[in-house]
């Protein structure tokens, strides 16, 4: 059976369609939860951002450490400015009075693990990252 050349082609690694989400959840402290499905926005970083500072200068009061886990399972590629303002803050942080920040993230699609690696090798922040492909 031939196939004619217009016919269309789902490629496995196209990136699903999915609504917009974000979650910032810090009810069972020292553990925290971030979610966030579709793209992520120069403003949604700016709102991470504090809730991690937050939840880190709340920690470095109480004496314990904290763990993020981030589910990233649905997110797609950040923009050219999203990953420049995650790089420029996880850089920051590093030099800070604060605690390291652990971290794992669950993280399916291969490019968004590029990305995290990029992100993880600019800052430096290799062995406080970890990135699985699921929750299991």
């Amino acid at each position: 059976m031939a196939v004619a050349a217009t016919s269309p082609i789902r490629w496995e690694h196209d990136a699903p369609t999915v609504e917009q989400h974000f979650e910032l959840v810090e009810d069972h402290f020292p553990l925290v939860f971030i979610a966030f499905a579709g793209p992520i926005d120069p403003q949604q970083v700016l709102e991470l951002i504090r809730f991690v500072d937050g939840v880190r200068a709340r920690a470095a009061a109480e004496g314990v450490d904290i763990l993020v886990i981030c589910d990233a399972r649905g997110s797609m590629r950040p923009s050219d400015l999203v990953r420049d303002m995650l790089v420029d803050w996880l850089r920051h942080e590093l030099h800070g009075p604060l605690s390291p920040l652990g971290s794992i993230i669950v993280a399916r699609d291969p490019i968004v693990r590029g990305v995290i690696a990029s992100i993880k090798w600019a800052t430096g922040r290799g062995d406080q990252m970890v990135v699985v492909p699921s929750p299991e």
